[in-house]
């Protein structure tokens, strides 16, 4: 399985029909950054890792089940081929005990080295999300009961290479595990049928204003660089958007909403100003009107479906935005919502537009995606 498998359609990002999204790293660490100030860093990586783990098992078995195939020691290379094309970067086995109950890995993390060269040693683990995925799909191959991951060094925090110590469960980590106050069990309600059926997959609509642009300079395509995955105006890597809704509802029962929530919004804030600089640093000159258009035209290269401003003018702006495949995949998994989800999604916009603008923009969403309603309203107007 190779780049063949990933299909972009202008609105999604899509592998062997389960709905991606595309991490820009900067985004990740933002994201993990402000999480770890927030909130205690050891709750967050823990959230993280299995989230991580239980995605690494359920990611491996559709494989396996999708082409019949029983999973066997030799897989393993299989597994971290994969974690490569995914834009982690690369695993390889260091060692691997011959009752094969225990194996280590090195991990050539493109997310760590970024973070060490752009902000400095960091003081925890920057990458737990990986970590998981590495027990997850390890103990599923090799067939271990409850595996538990350690991560043994790490170049975010100084050293030479980020290894990871998997091995099968102890009773003492089953025992921490029954005791751990993050809402794991959530992830119990987390199935394969959920990961494939979570969204349908269907043909979306060309970007317009912004896909041209990037047409012209050949950056419209999706693809695999030694930086991560590329697609459009954004670097980094693949993630099942299935992960992100589980995220979203982990932290949430974990923090609270109102916490999380705010903390979303800012992180989506300063994605949106981050994008718009990213373009005009590659050369597209985007004017006021051509950025209009554009912000909301960004989302689709994320994986969250189209946009279009449908109203803007210095004191409102109203973006619709169809097939949020956000709003459609956590509502498919956990029921409609009473409350507006995608705190994330309005951030950028307000980050996008004060950027544009000059000015400071708020922005919140008014209407949202529900089984039977394809469109997303978001509106916004001038900071108070």
């Amino acid at each position: 399985m190779g780049m063949k498998a990933f299909t972009f359609d202008g609105s999604h990002t899509w592998l062997l029909q389960v709905p991606m999204m595309i991490f820009p790293f900067e985004l990740y660490f933002a994201l993990m950054n402000r999480l770890n100030h927030a909130f205690s860093p050891h709750a967050v990586n823990n959230i993280m890792y299995e989230l991580g783990r239980k995605h690494g098992w359920n990611g491996t078995e559709i494989y396996f089940k999708k082409f019949n195939i029983r999973p066997q020691v030799s897989d393993f290379s299989f597994f971290m081929e994969q974690t490569k094309m995914l834009g982690y970067g690369n695993l390889s086995i260091l060692d691997l005990k011959s009752d094969h109950k225990q194996f280590r890995l090195r991990h050539d993390s493109t997310f760590a080295k970024l973070v060490l060269k752009n902000h400095g040693k960091q003081p925890y683990s920057v990458d737990s999300f990986t970590l998981g995925l590495a027990t997850g799909a390890g103990g599923l191959i090799l067939d271990l009961r409850d595996p538990v991951g350690l991560e043994t060094t790490c170049v975010a925090k100084g050293d030479l290479n980020c290894e990871y110590l998997v091995s099968e469960g102890s009773q003492a980590y089953t025992q921490e595990k029954e005791n751990a106050t993050f809402p794991v069990d959530l992830l119990e309600n987390y199935t394969l049928k959920q990961l494939v059926n979570s969204f349908p997959h269907r043909s979306g609509d060309r970007n317009y204003a912004l896909f041209s642009k990037l047409q012209q300079r050949s950056l419209n395509s999706l693809k695999l660089t030694d930086e991560g995955i590329k697609i459009g105006p954004l670097t980094g890597m693949t993630t099942p958007m299935i992960v992100i809704c589980y995220l979203v509802e982990l932290l949430r029962k974990e923090f609270g909403l109102a916490k999380t929530n705010g903390l979303l919004y800012e992180v989506g804030k300063d994605e949106g100003i981050r994008s718009l600089d990213y373009l005009r640093s590659v050369g597209l000159e985007i004017n006021r009107v051509e950025g209009v258009k554009i912000i909301p035209e960004l989302l689709s290269f994320y994986g969250f479906g189209n946009g279009f401003a449908i109203q803007a003018s210095t004191n409102r702006i109203i973006i619709r935005l169809f097939d949020n495949s956000f709003a459609i995949t956590r509502s498919s998994i956990f029921g409609p919502s009473k409350e507006v989800d995608d705190y994330f999604i309005a951030g950028f916009l307000a980050g996008g537009y004060s950027k544009l603008f000059g000015k400071g923009f708020e922005f919140k969403e008014t209407a949202c995606a529900r089984e039977n309603n394809k469109q997303c309203l978001f509106e916004g107007s001038p900071s108070a």
